[in-house]
């Protein structure tokens, strides 16, 4: 059977909680950045044999903004790297203390990689494992400060990703499990929900994203993609971002 693969409109992430109650170090913006820009993108994506995408355009999926240049925020030179890790050695010390990583047993193998290079450049990453019923609950209630999530729309616009950035949905009433809150992303997002203009619409997600990104409540890891197996005989198969599959124009062949 011939292998179909599509896009998949979901993105992993790492998030931190932004609580300025916190004395963790992933307050600081610095070590924010570090871990965005330091992050093995495709190194993941190997150890899922390449069935999902490097998220280095963003936290919307690219399919969704129709992205043609991918974010130069990915593109740090060591010189910078090496800038952000002699700003936290001044204001955390040297080594910079430790922080916990809370992840679910699934992703193990991920974390663990990415445990050791983070290592090699002095980031004590200490991994935590929750089973899910205990990791959500811990999230949901802002007893970690730095966790792994995904998002997955449950319809194909970019407004669905962007939303969990609201202050309106901080957790636990919501899903900004960041606690992330900006004030020129709020304006940007009410103007938005007004427009009905595709070409103007798209602009403000993309300028509401730079905010977000530009801020560091979390870090995009990869985008999904759907897989399927195909008959040869089944023509015009179709199945959107969301994995729902449409049967009207589909035809199976006879046997010859």
């Amino acid at each position: 059977f011939p292998v179909t693969i599509s896009p998949f409109i979901k993105t992993d992430y790492i998030g931190f909680l932004l609580d300025k109650k916190s004395n963790s170090i992933t307050q600081d913006i610095d070590f924010r950045k570090l871990i965005y820009y330091t992050t093995p993108r495709k190194e993941i994506c190997q150890l899922r044999n390449h069935l999902i995408i490097p998220a280095d355009q963003g936290f919307v999926p690219p399919t969704l903004l129709k992205k043609e240049v991918i974010n130069s925020k990915n593109n740090l030179h060591q010189p910078m790297v090496d800038s952000l890790i002699q700003a936290l050695h001044k204001r955390w010390g040297s080594p910079l203390p430790p922080v916990p990583l809370t992840i679910t047993p699934e992703y193990t193998d991920i974390f663990e990689m990415m445990q050791k290079h983070w290592s090699k450049i002095g980031v004590n990453i200490e991994l935590q494992v929750l089973q899910t019923a205990s990791f959500k609950d811990a999230v949901s209630k802002g007893k970690v400060v730095m966790f792994r999530k995904n998002w997955l729309a449950d319809y194909p616009d970019a407004e669905n990703f962007l939303q969990i950035f609201r202050q309106s949905l901080w957790s636990p009433n919501g899903s900004n499990y960041t606690h992330y809150a900006n004030p020129h992303f709020e304006k940007l997002f009410d103007e938005s929900s007004k427009i009905n203009d595709i070409t103007l619409r798209k602009a403000k997600h993309e300028m509401m994203e730079e905010w977000v990104l530009g801020d560091f409540p979390v870090v995009p890891l990869y985008y999904d993609q759907v897989v399927h197996f195909v008959n040869k005989r089944i023509k015009n198969w179709q199945v959107n971002g969301i994995n729902q599959i449409d049967l009207t124009k589909v035809k199976k062949e006879d046997l010859n």
